[in-house]
């Protein structure tokens, strides 16, 4: 991974899990078919207290996992 030319400080990336070249592609294949509206609602993630039906239409939020609200 290439370093952040504007965050020269920032540590690079390490990992002990090796590269799979194969789902590296399947990833890059699925964000490649996504919207901007699916990808900040795959990011943010909001709690499901806070989401309306019409918020889930819009931004596609799906959440995999996820408690039902971090508010307990």
């Amino acid at each position: 991974m290439a370093r952040l030319d504007y965050l020269p400080d920032w540590p690079e990336l390490r990992s002990d899990t090796p590269v799979d070249p194969a789902l590296e592609q399947f990833i890059r294949g699925v964000l490649a078919q996504m919207t901007v509206e699916e990808k900040l609602g795959q990011m943010i993630q909001p709690d499901l207290v806070e989401l309306t039906a019409e918020d889930v239409r819009a931004y596609l939020w799906v959440p995999i996992i996820h408690p039902a609200s971090s508010a307990a």
